[in-house]
């Protein structure tokens, strides 16, 4: 009986070291392997983090005398909101507020007054700084005001499609660029977040000896666009008489400095607000069309068929051929614009009156290898690396069957595909002595500390063709609009200028040929001086109505415009006027 005794306290001393082995793994677990975790909790009770949102960098349009004009800008608002718990009187409270802020729902306030246990309920998501100084000096308990900052467009509508617009992000709950420079540029326009961490009392009131922790916001990048808010201006004005007069489904005008890359306007209808841009319900509005749709450029791809045949040798501006008004390619027709017949004819006179089969002799005498890997050089079948998001490359696939048929209608732009700046780009060699320059619409940024970075231009494809080529068809589009029912429409006293029109067919979306003759892109490319060029423009329209051909419907737009440019940039004379005969 004796030896019981100490078998108890043995046992309860094991039990004792069991017990007292899971407290001290308990408290390594939570002292040690926990640390962090529990550490972090306990700081979450006292530490406050406060993220400083940096301020959106400013887009300007600028002007050829160095003047600036906001495109995209920031504004201060005030959000107002309420604590329920902290009124003391809601009725009185809604008075006071209501007659600074009239619009206020004295139901739906009051409701949302009566959730005690809400810390936070919104009353008005803009309120404007005076409206807001107003009611700080109304002192209401519970009634508090949050300074925000939103995306205002001081010009509305103009340039919406090249801007974009901000608007919210639900994946990262903070607003975003959407579309345009606006999302091509986000991430310098956005800027970098800032934050304050640091120590409140319970009342949270900030403590002065505690440790803090701050990092400075960096605000975004300012913008300073290639775009002249002037010949935009004019730009737009034009695409609005276009848009009157024939009812196209879009229309379209870019103007650039060949020598450089750099966009003058850049201009698209239909347009949005990007202040409303909730309230658009074409969503096609948003997208840079000129970047981002691809369509056949017919005609005005005949130059390019001329500069490939010429460079390589193959024919001159002079060599002759003659049109029978109809061409058979194995089992397929290629006949000429209302089936007209012209005989013998130059390359010039091909280039003039726009002889499809005249194209094709140019293409076959070129010969398909040669065209093909010219075609490439020319920038067909590639993106531009223009500043704006989205952009998409045409096709010259096709080709590659290595038929004969594909390119014959390659060589008057029917079959392949191009952008429209893709298109520009590509003629633009023409302009530029044979050399093509990558299209941009930012002159220049200036980051938060200040830094300019000036954009200088880049070749996009040097010396596609010979300076000699290229100035043998600038010389062969003059004469198009010298010689032809051009004349009329486009010539300016003083000045030669370049142009080819192109009428196109557009494909069956169901597959097989194209619609009806109605159903048309027409287009035009001009450059001037022809010999040394300033400016090229591109005009287009797509399924514009009772046009048949762009000859009729865009040369006066382009005249325009090209008077616009020469008075604006003060471009002198490059020739004698026909007015004045030398002695």
């Amino acid at each position: 009986m004796m030896k019981v005794a100490p078998l108890r306290i043995r046992w309860l001393s094991y039990i004792f070291l069991f017990f007292w082995l899971l407290v001290i793994g308990r408290l390594f677990y939570l002292q040690v392997i926990r640390q962090d975790h529990y550490k972090s909790r306990a700081e979450k009770q006292y530490m406050t983090e406060i993220e400083i949102p940096p301020s959106r960098g400013t887009i300007y349009f600028t002007d050829r005398n160095g003047n600036v004009y906001p495109g995209a800008v920031n504004k201060s608002y005030f959000q107002l909101y309420v604590v329920p718990k902290d009124i003391t009187d809601k009725e009185d409270a809604f008075k006071k507020l209501a007659e600074i802020i009239p619009g206020l729902n004295k139901d739906e306030v009051l409701q949302k007054m009566e959730k005690p246990d809400d810390p936070y309920e919104l009353l008005e998501k803009k309120v404007s700084k005076e409206d807001a100084e107003k009611i700080k000096a109304l002192a209401i308990s519970g009634v508090g005001l949050k300074e925000e900052q939103y995306r205002d467009y001081p010009f509305g509508r103009f340039g919406s499609r090249l801007l974009g617009y901000v608007g919210p992000d639900p994946e990262l709950n903070r607003q975003k660029g959407f579309y345009g420079l606006e999302g091509y540029y986000e991430e310098s326009l956005r800027g970098i977040e800032g934050y304050f961490k640091g120590e409140k009392d319970p009342g949270g009131i900030w403590i002065s000896v505690s440790e803090k922790e701050k990092i400075e916001k960096k605000n975004g990048t300012n913008l300073y666009l290639t775009v002249d808010y002037h010949i935009q201006q004019k730009a737009e004005e034009i695409l609005k008489e276009m848009m009157k007069r024939w009812e196209p489904e879009s229309a379209a005008i870019v103007v650039e400095e060949p020598s450089t890359g750099a966009i003058r306007a850049m201009a698209m209808l239909p347009d949005f607000d990007p202040n409303a841009y909730g309230d658009e319900k074409n969503f096609h509005v948003f997208q840079n069309e000129l970047a981002q749709d691809i369509f056949e450029p017919g005609s005005i791809m005949k130059p390019i068929t001329a500069s490939v045949a010429i460079n390589e040798g193959k024919v001159t501006e002079n060599t002759t051929f003659e049109d029978k008004g109809i061409l058979r390619i194995g089992g397929y027709k290629i006949e000429n614009f209302k089936q007209k017949r012209y005989g013998v004819q130059t390359m010039t006179n091909v280039i003039e009156q726009s002889i499809n089969t005249g194209a094709v002799f140019m293409q076959q005498q070129s010969g398909m290898e040669a065209f093909a890997r010219y075609l490439e050089k020319f920038g067909f079948g590639a993106k531009t690396g223009i500043d704006a998001p989205g952009e998409v490359k045409g096709s010259i696939a096709n080709l590659k069957n290595n038929r004969e048929i594909e390119y014959a209608t390659a060589s008057f732009g029917q079959g392949i595909s191009a952008t429209p700046i893709g298109m520009l780009q590509s003629l633009s060699a023409i302009a530029n002595k044979g050399n093509i320059m990558r299209p941009h619409l930012i002159a220049r940024t200036v980051d938060a500390d200040g830094v300019i970075a000036e954009i200088a231009p880049q070749i996009l494809a040097p010396q596609v063709v010979s300076e000699e080529t290229a100035l043998t068809v600038s010389r062969m589009m003059a004469s198009t609009v010298k010689n032809t029912y051009l004349n009329a429409k486009m010539s300016v006293d003083g000045y030669t200028i370049s142009a080819k029109t192109g009428t196109a067919q557009i494909p069956n979306p169901n597959g097989g040929g194209y619609l009806g003759p109605d159903q048309t892109i027409q287009s035009i490319v001009s450059f001037f001086p022809s010999y040394d060029p300033r400016y090229i423009l591109f005009f287009k329209m797509d399924r514009p109505k009772g046009s048949d051909a762009a000859g009729n419907s865009l040369p006066t737009y382009v005249k325009n415009m090209i008077v616009f440019l020469i008075q604006y940039a003060q471009i002198p004379p490059d020739r004698m006027p026909e007015t004045i005969k030398t002695p």
